[in-house]
Order: C-alpha cells, then sequence, then structure tokens
C-alpha cells in the first residue's frame, strides 16, 4: 500500500506525508534527499531490530539479530567509553542468528551504537 499526503489517514498513521505499508522490499531508485534541517533517517530499535547500543563485558559482546546475513555491514560507534578502551573494534557475523562485536582489550567495556545495513 502507498498513501500520499495520509495525515493520519492510514492505519496507524499519524501526520505522514509518503507512508509504504507492506512486508515487502521497498525501493528508491535515486538519490534519497531530505529537504528540510533536522529531518532524517529514523530506525526501530529494541530486540532483533537493525539498529541500537550493546555493552561490552569483558571487550565482547554478542548482539542477538535474526536479520543478520552474510551480506550485512554493522555500522559502529563508541557512545560511552568504559573500562581500558582498545584501539582496534572488530564484528563478526552469524548469518540468521547474530553479530558480535570485539575490542582488542579485554578490560574494554564501552558502550557502542550499531546500524545494521544490507549489501545487495
Amino acid at each position: 500500500s502507498l498513501y500520499v499526503n495520509g495525515a493520519g489517514s492510514a492505519p496507524g498513521a499519524t501526520n505522514y506525508s509518503l507512508w509504504v505499508a507492506g512486508s515487502g522490499t521497498s525501493r528508491v531508485d535515486g538519490d534519497l534527499a531530505f529537504g528540510v534541517a533536522g529531518k532524517g533517517v529514523q530506525f526501530q530499535s529494541g530486540t532483533g531490530a537493525r539498529a541500537g547500543n550493546a555493552t561490552l563485558v569483558g571487550g565482547t559482546i554478542t548482539v542477538t539479530n535474526t536479520t543478520v546475513t552474510a551480506n550485512t555491514i554493522v555500522m559502529l560507534t563508541r557512545k560511552t567509553s568504559g573500562g581500558t578502551i582498545g584501539t582496534a573494534i572488530t564484528y563478526t557475523l552469524s548469518a540468521g542468528a547474530s553479530f558480535t562485536i570485539n575490542s582488542d582489550n579485554v578490560l574494554d567495556t564501552s558502550v557502542f551504537s550499531y546500524v545494521l545495513f544490507e549489501l545487495n
């Protein structure tokens, strides 16, 4: 379904100018530009979501997420430094299950924010 200028007319919508509903993939074949300062991309967070925060324990954390594929890119940024921070941060993927964030220092207890993207 595609709703334009829905302004609350679509089920559950509240003042959306454009709302695409459905379980398939939505596609844009050009640039996606935001014409108003302060507007941008929003992600749903929580269990199994494509964005969130994770706290290292012993320099590592496994984040359960069944949407992870072999083509997932995990964009990471250190949100809060904790413990003795490492200098190299890497991740590994387990398709269909999780991803693991690793620090090169086992005393690293930093909090990382992540966003998951897919290559196609």
